[in-house]
């Protein structure tokens, strides 16, 4: 069993395929729409390319970081559109592949794996994870903490 752990940001997902004991497995970095070519192919390679990271990690469930909330100074929608493509086509992927997808609340993260209230997510992360660079903190670490704590809410 594999689970497809995702954080997004404005311009890709970070990735993490965590093993069914826990273990970060070495998988791709992140995930981005192809670039100059209209939108609607962009999500159809997306689609694709999520389906193709699937059966080569033997993925069984893919769950997706909720975006961070309050932020001072939030992107604007249109700089959002690429995250939100992305998101999307994650989740399609894995329904027409027929693998669970969820979308999972940082503060559900927080009370499963037994996180502090406050502070950032990415800090606490390292408290519970450790680090397998390149692209960690702040980005994988929060792939693979939602990919962690769904393990663990689910065994």
């Amino acid at each position: 069993m594999a689970i497809l752990g995702v954080n997004g940001t404005t311009s890709c997902l970070w990735l993490a395929v965590v093993s069914d004991v826990g273990d970060v497995l070495d998988a791709p970095h992140n995930f981005a729409l192809a670039s100059n070519t209209p939108l609607d192919e962009q999500i159809a390679l997306a689609v694709d390319d999520a389906t193709r990271l699937f059966d080569r990690f033997s993925v069984d469930a893919v769950v997706i970081l909720d975006a961070e909330t309050g932020r001072r100074n939030a992107p604007s929608y249109s700089q959002l559109v690429p995250r939100i493509s992305l998101e999307a086509a994650m989740m399609y992927a894995a329904h027409k592949h027929g693998i669970t997808a969820a979308r999972i609340p940082r503060a559900r993260v927080r009370s499963v794996m037994d996180l502090a209230k406050n502070g950032k997510l990415s800090d606490l992360a390292a408290t519970v994870l450790d680090a397998h660079a390149p692209h960690w903190t702040g980005k994988r670490d929060l792939a693979a903490l939602v990919a962690v704590a769904e393990l663990k809410s689910s065994g």
